[in-house]
């Protein structure tokens, strides 16, 4: 199907310290999964915006949406890199990437190691002299996206974002 084309694209993505990312495809009956693995470092998450952008440019999104896949993932993968918990040793925790495709939908999930980083209900955009740097991503995320859920683990957060197609795949 598309699965060689996506790897091909996000594997071009990848800096080339890329020996600590890890990026897989599968398979499932009607949907396929891509798979991304990066260290817990700001500078990769370029590497995941730029693969997200990609697949969904495969998948036929509008450019529009696109976009907005763009940086909803690149908010996700901003705040489970901040608020990841640290590993003994001084080991970097991985962030990990699943994106499931199917005729209807991508979906995207970004799953850290550490504390709930969305403990407040309000997605009301702050005012901007509210704020200096931070606190715009959830709304963000929210605003650009079908559906976002926030779903605390044990020791992970996920944050699954959904953009549903305005056609769908054969």
């Amino acid at each position: 199907m598309f699965d060689e084309a996506v790897e091909s694209v996000a594997r071009e993505s990848l800096p080339a310290a890329s020996a600590n990312c890890s990026f897989g495809t599968r398979q499932r009956s009607e949907t396929s999964m891509v798979q991304i693995d990066i260290p817990c470092l700001i500078s990769y998450v370029s590497v995941v915006r730029q693969a997200v952008s990609a697949l969904a440019e495969i998948l036929l999104f509008s450019p529009e949406d696109c976009s907005a896949i763009k940086l909803a993932v690149g908010e996700a993968c901003n705040n489970a890199v901040l608020y990841s918990a640290p590993l003994p040793e001084g080991s970097l925790p991985e962030v990990k990437v699943t994106c499931q495709v199917s005729p209807d939908a991508l979906e995207i999930n970004i799953t850290n190691y550490g504390e709930n980083c969305f403990p407040f209900p309000s997605t009301k955009m702050p005012e901007p002299e509210a704020l200096s740097e931070h606190g715009r991503g959830r709304a963000l995320m929210e605003l650009m996206m079908d559906q976002v859920e926030y779903i605390a683990g044990p020791d992970t957060t996920t944050v699954r974002l959904r953009k549903n197609r305005r056609i769908s795949l054969p």
